[in-house]
């Protein structure tokens, strides 16, 4: 049975922008996304996956034009103990053999603040496919 995850796409994009159209590209080494599984109904395991990879086409006059297409890495979780990766990764789970990745892409933004905005759109995860929001910080380097 698939976890119910919840994604937060944390500190989500430090870019390196190609001004001419607006479009940036992820940078996966200061890209995180922040995960919690539930945990036999008493808690959430929390954990995170580096290296993920994507665009966003972004205009700042327009946030509701916005495009967001994330490519998460799901080998790369961390939940802070091996035997918890390796128990996450199995079949029963998230299958990452099978799954290595999960993907986000937006269907629109809501601007919370100058740097702060909601992203609604389908997260695919283990070849299923759910409507989701999740929570960015956009920082331009």
């Amino acid at each position: 049975m698939l976890p119910r995850l919840l994604l937060l796409i944390c500190g989500l994009l430090s870019f390196a922008a190609n001004a001419a159209n607006e479009r940036y590209r992820l940078d996966p080494v200061h890209t995180r996304v922040l995960f919690a599984i539930e945990h036999a109904g008493f808690s959430h395991a929390l954990g995170t996956v580096s290296g993920s990879e994507g665009v966003l086409d972004f205009d700042p006059q327009d946030w509701a034009k916005a495009q967001l297409e994330v490519v998460v890495p799901i080998d790369r979780l961390d939940l802070g103990d091996g035997k918890w990766n390796q128990a996450t990764l199995a079949h029963n789970l998230l299958d990452g053999k099978r799954f290595p990745q999960a993907r986000f892409v937006s269907s629109r933004v809501e601007p919370i603040d100058a740097n702060h905005a909601r992203v609604f759109g389908v997260l695919t995860l283990r070849g299923v496919r759910r409507k989701i929001a999740v929570g960015g910080h956009f920082r331009a380097l």
